[in-house]
């Protein structure tokens, strides 16, 4: 998952030639960490899951804001939806 406000920081940290040029894969050779973050700061539940099952991956998935619902619940299975870690929350504290 890729955040607009992650990748507008770290351009703002590039000279203008380097911004034009930039691709996933110049990112992922110079910046790691941050291409990590992007591979590593979601999870996945199955379309059957609970909120509970939302919550629980939510706290542990490191850095996690955003939860993607599979048929299956692994990662590299379809998206059927999206649910945010802000909208999960105010969920959970209704």
């Amino acid at each position: 998952m890729i955040h607009k406000n992650s990748v507008v920081a770290y351009r703002e940290t590039l000279p203008k030639a380097e911004v034009d040029k930039l691709t996933l894969e110049t990112l992922k050779e110079k910046n790691p960490d941050l291409y990590a973050l992007f591979e590593k700061s979601f999870a996945t539940i199955g379309k059957d899951a609970t909120i509970e099952d939302a919550k629980r991956e939510l706290d542990r998935v490191s850095d996690c804001q955003d939860i993607f619902i599979t048929e299956n619940g692994k990662r590299n299975a379809a998206v059927l939806g999206w649910l945010s870690n802000t909208r999960l929350m105010a969920y959970l504290n209704e």
